[in-house]
């Protein structure tokens, strides 16, 4: 299990390190022939496939997600100007102060580069919670109305992300989706104590 334990770190620093390149603007080409997009539709096929066909692997995405959330939280955290920015965060004590705060402008940003989602903050907490909405989200957008939710991978990612940016334990649920009939996706991240 150990060895596994360090693979797991291994590949998600690896991750971490590629997504953040790519924020930058310098990505290293991994494929030379193809290049490296891909459509969004192969995407939400692997990872629909894993969710909706396969008992048991919604806590494996979810498990994923958070590990690769808190790699690269942890690693901006150590390589980027984001300490300060953790800090103001951490500071904040209204909707209004968090929406305009340096972290969530980074996380805006990033989550755009990257084609995860256009996000944006619609309710928070100081200490407690945050409710993010993704709009265009990579895992359903496009996806027909099949009653579910379905985006586990994005609900880890916030939650390991969450995790570093509060130092504390949290809990993330996937409160709408875009899967399930609603016009965009929205998380509720929550600190356990």
């Amino acid at each position: 299990m150990e060895g596994e334990e360090k693979l797991i770190e291994f590949i998600s620093r690896d991750v971490a390190q590629k997504v953040l390149q790519l924020w930058g603007g310098k990505p290293e080409q991994i494929r030379k022939r193809l290049g490296d997009k891909v459509h969004i539709v192969e995407l939400q096929n692997r990872l629909t496939s894993i969710i909706l066909f396969t008992m048991g692997m919604k806590a494996a995405v979810m498990g994923a997600g958070q590990t690769v959330g808190r790699a690269i939280a942890s690693y901006c955290t150590l390589c980027c100007d984001v300490a300060r920015k953790v800090k103001e965060f951490r500071n904040c004590f209204s909707l209004e102060e968090v929406q305009n705060c340096e972290l969530i402008k980074l996380l805006k940003e990033l989550f755009e580069v990257t084609g995860l989602g256009i996000l944006s903050v619609t309710e928070f907490e100081k200490d407690e919670r945050i409710a993010i909405k993704i709009e265009e989200c990579v895992e359903c957008a496009g996806l027909p109305n099949i009653g579910k939710k379905v985006c586990y991978y994005m609900c880890g990612y916030l939650e390991g992300m969450f995790s570093v940016f509060w130092d504390k334990e949290v809990k993330c649920r996937e409160k709408k989706c875009f899967a399930k009939g609603n016009g965009f996706c929205e998380f509720e991240i929550e600190v356990i104590e």
